[in-house]
Protein backbone atom coordinates (compact mmCIF):
# COMPACT_ATOMS: atom_id res chain seq x y z
CA UNK A 1 0.00 0.00 0.00
CA UNK A 2 2.82 2.33 0.95
CA UNK A 3 4.60 1.50 -2.35
CA UNK A 4 1.49 2.37 -4.32
CA UNK A 5 1.32 5.79 -2.65
CA UNK A 6 4.96 6.46 -3.57
CA UNK A 7 4.29 5.57 -7.20
CA UNK A 8 1.21 7.81 -7.20
CA UNK A 9 3.11 10.80 -5.84
CA UNK A 10 5.95 10.13 -8.27
CA UNK A 11 3.56 10.28 -11.21
CA UNK A 12 2.00 13.49 -9.85
CA UNK A 13 5.38 15.10 -9.56
CA UNK A 14 6.29 14.05 -13.09
CA UNK A 15 2.94 15.40 -14.34
CA UNK A 16 3.58 18.80 -12.78
CA UNK A 17 7.09 18.88 -14.22
CA UNK A 18 5.90 18.01 -17.74
CA UNK A 19 3.10 20.61 -17.57
CA UNK A 20 5.56 23.30 -16.53
CA UNK A 21 7.95 22.42 -19.35
CA UNK A 22 5.17 22.34 -21.89
CA UNK A 23 3.87 25.72 -20.71
CA UNK A 24 7.37 27.25 -20.97
CA UNK A 25 7.88 25.76 -24.43
CA UNK A 26 4.64 27.28 -25.76
CA UNK A 27 5.44 30.81 -24.57
CA UNK A 28 8.05 31.62 -27.25
CA UNK A 29 6.01 30.70 -30.40
CA UNK A 30 3.00 32.61 -29.06
CA UNK A 31 5.05 35.75 -28.46
CA UNK A 32 6.72 35.43 -31.89
CA UNK A 33 3.37 35.13 -33.69
CA UNK A 34 2.08 38.21 -31.89
CA UNK A 35 5.20 40.14 -32.92
CA UNK A 36 4.83 39.09 -36.57
CA UNK A 37 1.18 40.13 -36.59
CA UNK A 38 2.14 43.49 -35.08
CA UNK A 39 4.79 44.07 -37.75
CA UNK A 40 2.22 43.35 -40.43
CA UNK A 41 -0.20 45.87 -38.98
CA UNK A 42 2.40 48.50 -38.09
CA UNK A 43 5.07 48.67 -40.81
CA UNK A 44 8.39 50.31 -40.08
CA UNK A 45 8.29 54.06 -40.80
CA UNK A 46 9.91 55.24 -44.02
CA UNK A 47 13.07 57.32 -43.90
CA UNK A 48 12.26 61.03 -43.69
CA UNK A 49 12.71 63.05 -46.87
CA UNK A 50 15.14 65.93 -46.97
CA UNK A 51 13.23 69.14 -46.23
CA UNK A 52 12.64 71.51 -49.13
CA UNK A 53 14.67 74.65 -48.49
CA UNK A 54 12.62 77.80 -48.06
CA UNK A 55 13.58 80.61 -50.38
CA UNK A 56 14.27 83.78 -48.43
CA UNK A 57 15.16 86.91 -50.37
CA UNK A 58 15.64 90.39 -49.05
CA UNK A 59 14.67 93.65 -50.71
CA UNK A 60 18.29 94.30 -51.70
CA UNK A 61 19.87 90.86 -51.36
CA UNK A 62 23.45 89.75 -51.54
CA UNK A 63 22.76 86.36 -53.04
CA UNK A 64 25.32 83.56 -53.00
CA UNK A 65 26.60 82.39 -56.34
CA UNK A 66 24.74 79.08 -55.93
CA UNK A 67 21.40 80.88 -56.23
CA UNK A 68 22.41 82.62 -59.41
CA UNK A 69 23.09 81.29 -62.85
CA UNK A 70 26.86 81.06 -63.12
CA UNK A 71 28.47 80.78 -66.53
CA UNK A 72 31.80 79.03 -66.77
CA UNK A 73 33.53 81.61 -68.94
CA UNK A 74 36.59 81.54 -66.67
CA UNK A 75 38.11 78.87 -64.39
CA UNK A 76 35.93 80.26 -61.57
CA UNK A 77 32.17 80.49 -62.31
CA UNK A 78 31.09 84.12 -62.58
CA UNK A 79 27.69 85.20 -61.24
CA UNK A 80 25.80 87.89 -63.11
CA UNK A 81 23.90 90.10 -60.65
CA UNK A 82 20.61 91.72 -61.57
CA UNK A 83 19.64 95.03 -59.92
CA UNK A 84 16.20 94.98 -58.34
CA UNK A 85 13.61 96.28 -60.82
CA UNK A 86 11.14 99.08 -60.13
CA UNK A 87 7.46 98.17 -59.98
CA UNK A 88 4.56 100.37 -61.06
CA UNK A 89 0.88 99.78 -60.42
CA UNK A 90 -1.40 99.14 -63.37
CA UNK A 91 -4.91 100.60 -63.63
CA UNK A 92 -6.42 97.15 -62.92
CA UNK A 93 -4.48 96.43 -59.73
CA UNK A 94 -1.47 94.64 -61.16
CA UNK A 95 2.23 95.44 -61.14
CA UNK A 96 4.64 96.12 -63.99
CA UNK A 97 8.20 95.48 -62.78
CA UNK A 98 10.78 97.03 -65.12
CA UNK A 99 14.53 96.62 -64.85
CA UNK A 100 17.79 96.84 -66.72
CA UNK A 101 20.44 94.14 -67.06
CA UNK A 102 24.04 95.01 -67.89
CA UNK A 103 26.42 92.32 -69.10
CA UNK A 104 29.36 92.65 -66.70
CA UNK A 105 31.13 89.62 -68.13
CA UNK A 106 33.98 89.69 -70.61
CA UNK A 107 32.19 87.62 -73.20
CA UNK A 108 28.85 88.10 -74.94
CA UNK A 109 25.84 86.17 -73.67
CA UNK A 110 22.46 85.38 -75.20
CA UNK A 111 19.12 83.71 -74.55
CA UNK A 112 18.93 85.37 -71.13
CA UNK A 113 15.99 84.60 -68.87
CA UNK A 114 15.38 86.57 -65.67
CA UNK A 115 13.24 85.46 -62.75
CA UNK A 116 11.48 88.32 -60.95
CA UNK A 117 10.17 87.66 -57.44
CA UNK A 118 7.70 89.65 -55.38
CA UNK A 119 8.69 89.20 -51.73
CA UNK A 120 7.28 90.11 -48.33
CA UNK A 121 9.05 92.23 -45.73
CA UNK A 122 10.63 89.14 -44.15
CA UNK A 123 11.86 87.83 -47.48
CA UNK A 124 9.14 85.28 -48.26
CA UNK A 125 8.55 84.86 -52.02
CA UNK A 126 4.92 85.56 -52.87
CA UNK A 127 4.95 85.29 -56.69
CA UNK A 128 7.42 85.15 -59.56
CA UNK A 129 7.64 85.51 -63.34
CA UNK A 130 10.28 84.29 -65.80
CA UNK A 131 10.89 86.87 -68.54
CA UNK A 132 13.50 87.30 -71.29
CA UNK A 133 15.57 90.40 -71.88
CA UNK A 134 14.42 92.60 -74.74
CA UNK A 135 17.70 92.00 -76.60
CA UNK A 136 18.50 88.42 -77.51
CA UNK A 137 22.27 89.01 -77.35
CA UNK A 138 24.22 91.13 -74.88
CA UNK A 139 27.79 92.10 -75.63
CA UNK A 140 30.15 93.01 -72.76
CA UNK A 141 28.96 96.25 -71.20
CA UNK A 142 25.69 96.27 -73.15
CA UNK A 143 22.36 96.82 -71.38
CA UNK A 144 18.91 95.47 -72.10
CA UNK A 145 15.57 96.22 -70.44
CA UNK A 146 13.24 93.54 -69.14
CA UNK A 147 9.75 93.60 -67.71
CA UNK A 148 7.53 91.28 -65.67
CA UNK A 149 3.78 91.77 -65.47
CA UNK A 150 1.89 90.54 -62.39
CA UNK A 151 -1.83 90.66 -63.10
CA UNK A 152 -2.64 90.86 -59.40
CA UNK A 153 -0.31 92.08 -56.68
CA UNK A 154 -0.25 89.63 -53.73
CA UNK A 155 -1.03 91.10 -50.34
CA UNK A 156 1.98 91.92 -48.20
CA UNK A 157 4.36 92.71 -51.05
CA UNK A 158 7.43 94.62 -49.85
CA UNK A 159 9.27 94.80 -53.17
CA UNK A 160 10.81 92.90 -56.10
CA UNK A 161 14.01 90.89 -56.40
CA UNK A 162 15.49 89.58 -59.67
CA UNK A 163 18.02 86.85 -60.43
CA UNK A 164 19.37 85.24 -63.57
CA UNK A 165 17.36 82.14 -64.36
CA UNK A 166 19.11 81.14 -67.57
CA UNK A 167 21.82 82.40 -69.90
CA UNK A 168 24.49 80.95 -72.12
CA UNK A 169 27.62 82.10 -73.92
CA UNK A 170 26.73 83.64 -77.26
CA UNK A 171 27.10 81.31 -80.24
CA UNK A 172 24.81 82.98 -82.78
CA UNK A 173 26.22 85.40 -85.33
CA UNK A 174 24.10 88.35 -84.23
CA UNK A 175 25.45 91.87 -84.65
CA UNK A 176 24.48 95.32 -83.42
CA UNK A 177 22.93 97.73 -85.92
CA UNK A 178 23.11 101.52 -85.43
CA UNK A 179 19.95 103.61 -85.23
CA UNK A 180 20.12 106.92 -87.09
CA UNK A 181 18.04 110.09 -87.43
CA UNK A 182 15.90 109.42 -84.38
CA UNK A 183 13.10 111.85 -83.55
CA UNK A 184 10.86 111.68 -80.48
CA UNK A 185 7.57 113.37 -79.65
CA UNK A 186 5.53 112.94 -76.47
CA UNK A 187 1.86 113.28 -75.63
CA UNK A 188 1.50 112.73 -71.91
CA UNK A 189 2.74 109.19 -71.20
CA UNK A 190 2.82 108.20 -74.88
CA UNK A 191 6.08 108.58 -76.80
CA UNK A 192 6.30 108.34 -80.56
CA UNK A 193 9.73 107.42 -81.90
CA UNK A 194 10.90 107.64 -85.51
CA UNK A 195 14.24 106.71 -87.02
CA UNK A 196 16.12 104.37 -89.30
CA UNK A 197 18.14 101.16 -88.79
CA UNK A 198 21.33 100.94 -90.86
CA UNK A 199 23.30 97.83 -91.77
CA UNK A 200 26.96 98.86 -91.57
CA UNK A 201 28.26 95.30 -91.99
CA UNK A 202 29.62 93.70 -95.15
CA UNK A 203 27.06 90.88 -95.05
CA UNK A 204 23.25 91.00 -95.15
CA UNK A 205 21.37 90.63 -91.88
CA UNK A 206 17.97 89.19 -91.01
CA UNK A 207 15.83 88.72 -87.90
CA UNK A 208 16.14 92.43 -87.16
CA UNK A 209 15.07 93.43 -83.65
CA UNK A 210 14.56 97.01 -82.48
CA UNK A 211 14.38 97.96 -78.78
CA UNK A 212 13.22 101.39 -77.60
CA UNK A 213 13.76 102.17 -73.90
CA UNK A 214 12.35 105.05 -71.84
CA UNK A 215 14.41 106.14 -68.81
CA UNK A 216 14.11 108.80 -66.12
CA UNK A 217 16.88 111.15 -64.94
CA UNK A 218 18.18 108.49 -62.52
CA UNK A 219 18.47 105.88 -65.30
CA UNK A 220 15.46 103.81 -64.20
CA UNK A 221 13.37 102.17 -66.90
CA UNK A 222 9.94 103.78 -67.18
CA UNK A 223 8.86 101.80 -70.24
CA UNK A 224 10.19 99.92 -73.25
CA UNK A 225 9.06 98.17 -76.38
CA UNK A 226 10.64 95.79 -78.87
CA UNK A 227 9.82 95.42 -82.53
CA UNK A 228 10.64 92.27 -84.49
CA UNK A 229 10.78 92.81 -88.23
CA UNK A 230 9.34 90.12 -90.54
CA UNK A 231 11.85 87.63 -92.00
CA UNK A 232 11.50 89.18 -95.47
CA UNK A 233 12.55 92.59 -94.15
CA UNK A 234 16.25 91.96 -93.79
CA UNK A 235 18.92 94.51 -94.59
CA UNK A 236 21.55 94.35 -97.27
CA UNK A 237 24.93 95.99 -96.67
CA UNK A 238 24.54 99.79 -96.31
CA UNK A 239 20.76 99.47 -96.54
CA UNK A 240 18.56 101.33 -94.06
CA UNK A 241 15.01 100.75 -92.92
CA UNK A 242 12.68 103.41 -91.54
CA UNK A 243 10.54 102.75 -88.48
CA UNK A 244 7.85 104.43 -86.39
CA UNK A 245 7.10 103.10 -82.94
CA UNK A 246 4.91 104.19 -80.02
CA UNK A 247 5.97 103.44 -76.43
CA UNK A 248 3.93 103.98 -73.25
CA UNK A 249 5.63 105.07 -70.04
CA UNK A 250 4.34 103.37 -66.87
CA UNK A 251 5.23 106.30 -64.62
CA UNK A 252 5.86 110.03 -65.10
CA UNK A 253 9.37 111.41 -65.26
CA UNK A 254 10.76 110.03 -68.54
CA UNK A 255 13.87 112.10 -69.32
CA UNK A 256 15.38 110.33 -72.33
CA UNK A 257 14.55 107.84 -75.05
CA UNK A 258 17.10 105.29 -76.29
CA UNK A 259 16.94 102.95 -79.29
CA UNK A 260 19.17 100.05 -80.28
CA UNK A 261 18.90 97.28 -82.87
CA UNK A 262 20.42 93.90 -83.64
CA UNK A 263 20.21 91.35 -86.43
CA UNK A 264 21.40 87.93 -87.51
CA UNK A 265 24.29 88.14 -89.94
CA UNK A 266 23.91 85.90 -93.00
CA UNK A 267 26.65 84.15 -94.93
CA UNK A 268 28.28 85.91 -97.86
Amino acid sequence: MRRQRRVFWLWCWLGVLVASCAQGGMASPTARRATLDLLKLTPAPALPLAPTPLLRLRRTPTLPASTLFAMTLAPTPLPLPVPAPDCYETPVGGLWCLGLLRNLLRQPIEDVLIRVYLVSADGQPLAFRDVPTAHFRLNPGQESPFGALFERAPSGVAGPVAVIGMARPATSDRVMLPVRDMLTSAEGMLFRVQGAILNTHQAPVGQVRLVVTLRDSAGRVTGFRQLLFPPDQGLQPEQRREFTLSVVAHTPGTARVEASAEGQRKGN
